[in-house]
Order: C-alpha cells, then sequence, then structure tokens
C-alpha cells in the first residue's frame, strides 16, 4: 500500500467539535481556553458562548485563537443559563457537523485536567461506539435514575459502565447524530437536570450512554472529584434560586417520565415536608423555602419554565 493509500484509510472517519459556555466568569474563561489551547489534539471547531457578552471575554477568546484553531465566539442576546447556552452552541455545530462527529461540551469554570483530556475522551467515545453501535455518548461521569423513588444513584465500579445521563461539568460527549435526531438541551430548563433530560430524551430513542470510570479515576483529583451522596441532604440551606431551579425541573422532567407518583413524593418530601420540620428550630428560613418549594411546585405542574429570579428580600420568585 503506497503512503498516500495508508494516509488515506488512516484518516478519522470523525471529527470532535467543543461548546464551551461562559456567563461573568474572565478570569475562568481565561484557563479554560488556556487548558483547552494546551490540547494534545484540538477542536476542528470550537464555539464559545457568552451568556453575559463583555468586551473582556471578547478580548480573552481572541487573544486564545491563534493556539485554539478554529473557534467561534457568540454572544447571547440574554442570559440563557447553561441549558440555553449549550443549545446555541450545539445548533451552531449542527450546521457544519456530520452525523459521526462528536461533540464535546466544556464549562468556564472547569478546566481540562490534562493535556490528553480530549483525545482520551473520544477514544473512549469511538471505542465504545465500536462496542455498542446504540451508544450516544461518553462522560466521566453519570448517573442512573432510580424508577421506584426518582432519585439519581450515582454508578460506581471500573471500565465503561451504562447510565442514564451524563454529568455537565464531566465532559460529556454526544455523538452529533444522536443530538441531531432527539434535540440537544432543552433552553426552557435553563438550569438544572437539564442533562437529566436530555439522557432521559436520547434513552427512548433506543440511544445508550456511558460513564468512563476508569478514566474519571485518573483524573479526579484534578477536577476536584468526589463521590457523591445518594442519600438526601437533611440540612437546610440559604434559599436560592438554585435550588428553585433544581426541584421545578426535577419534577418537569419525571413528569415527561410519566413517573407522577415519584414526583408528588419528591413535592411533598423535598418541597414541603422537609422545611416544615425545621419551622419550630428556624421558622423565617424554613417559610422562605416553603414560599420557594411552592412556587416551584406550581410552576412545574403549570409547565411555567424559563429564567426566574429570586428576590431574597421580598420573598418571592420573579419573571
Amino acid at each position: 500500500m503506497g503512503d498516500a493509500a495508508a494516509a488515506q484509510v488512516s484518516q478519522p472517519t470523525h471529527r470532535t467539535f467543543g461548546v464551551l459556555v461562559t456567563y461573568r466568569r474572565p478570569d475562568d474563561l481565561d484557563r479554560s481556553l488556556d487548558a483547552i489551547a494546551s490540547q494534545s489534539v484540538r477542536f476542528d471547531d470550537l464555539v464559545v458562548v457568552d451568556n453575559d457578552p463583555s468586551e473582556r471575554s471578547q478580548q480573552i477568546v481572541e487573544r486564545h485563537r491563534k493556539r485554539l484553531g478554529p473557534t467561534r465566539s457568540i454572544d447571547s442576546p440574554t442570559n440563557l443559563g447553561p441549558a440555553g447556552g449549550r443549545s446555541i452552541g450545539a445548533r451552531e455545530i449542527f450546521a457544519k457537523a456530520n452525523d459521526t462527529d462528536w461533540i464535546v461540551f466544556l464549562d468556564d469554570d472547569d478546566p481540562l485536567p490534562s493535556s490528553d483530556s480530549v483525545e482520551r475522551l473520544i477514544a473512549a467515545a469511538e471505542r465504545q461506539r465500536g462496542i455498542d453501535p446504540a451508544s450516544a455518548g461518553v462522560g466521566l461521569r453519570g448517573a442512573r435514575l432510580d424508577r421506584w423513588t426518582g432519585r439519581l444513584v450515582p454508578v460506581d465500579g471500573r471500565g465503561t459502565v451504562r447510565v442514564d445521563h451524563l454529568h455537565g461539568n464531566f465532559l460529556p460527549c454526544y455523538a452529533v447524530g444522536a443530538l441531531r435526531r432527539v434535540g440537544t438541551f432543552d433552553p426552557r430548563l435553563f438550569f438544572g437536570f437539564e442533562e437529566l433530560d436530555l439522557g432521559l430524551r436520547l434513552r427512548r430513542a433506543g440511544y445508550t450512554l456511558y460513564a468512563d470510570a476508569d478514566l474519571l479515576a485518573e483524573v479526579a483529583a484534578a477536577m476536584g472529584a468526589s463521590r457523591e451522596r445518594s442519600l438526601p441532604d437533611l440540612r437546610l440551606g440559604i434559599p436560592s434560586i438554585r435550588r428553585y431551579y433544581s426541584l421545578r425541573n426535577l419534577l418537569v422532567v419525571l413528569g415527561r417520565e410519566r413517573m407522577y407518583p415519584q414526583a408528588v413524593g419528591w413535592a411533598l418530601v423535598a418541597g414541603i415536608l422537609k422545611p416544615m420540620a425545621w419551622l419550630v428550630v428556624r421558622p423565617s428560613l424554613a417559610r422562605s423555602h416553603l414560599r420557594l418549594n411552592m412556587t416551584a411546585i406550581v410552576d412545574a405542574i403549570r409547565s411555567r419554565l424559563g429564567p426566574r429570579t429570586w428576590n431574597e428580600r421580598a420573598e418571592v420568585v420573579e419573571r
């Protein structure tokens, strides 16, 4: 076989694209882009979606562009959250990607842990697709949805483990063809459980997802990874908009799966009974949680999705 023929045979049958969403973290963005530029392989195209466009962020992208290779910076018209930002980036990739290509979703505050992270991730994704043609993605960490309780159960073990969803801040890598068929992240969820929603839609369409436990173990220290709790947290922290999104979106996703008893259970236990149990100990804090949680529950029932704002002083959730 001649050199030209050998080179043609060795050409990869896929390309690798990246989507990075940033929001008001220019220093973190700088570190993440530096880590991406230092990778052993370049993305065939990197899309940076800025949920709060600023001149400084643009300057940071420009400073790294030469080392990054093909890179596009897209200004979001408003803060669309991680779900909306990733959706914008994925749709940009769809215009030039083939179904056999891969999209790696990155975070501005989680720099790649080693210089060969992307190369090894894509190798794992290609290897798993060779074993299971239905594989739609591989990441470092994922979880399964317990159909009895509606709880996410972290996976343990060695090797590549099948999961129901990939965690967003642990290098989730998806096949373009699968996302093109089922759709990407739901922008209406804004923040929280958008990865679970996507994973379950992929599963309903006949696809599979895998977490590479061996690769996670090797990079865990660099990424600050630790074993996740599978038990509920009984503490009552400061109420925040993140709590609202988590409860609302979990109930929405469980409803989409027709897991209505589990959704009711979460609404009652996590949304109502837990803060009520603290009424005697910390009544003001407990009432704030109850108001926030009830708003999340009502919005989930009425499918009032999208971004909201939490006014801590007024203790209301507003559009």
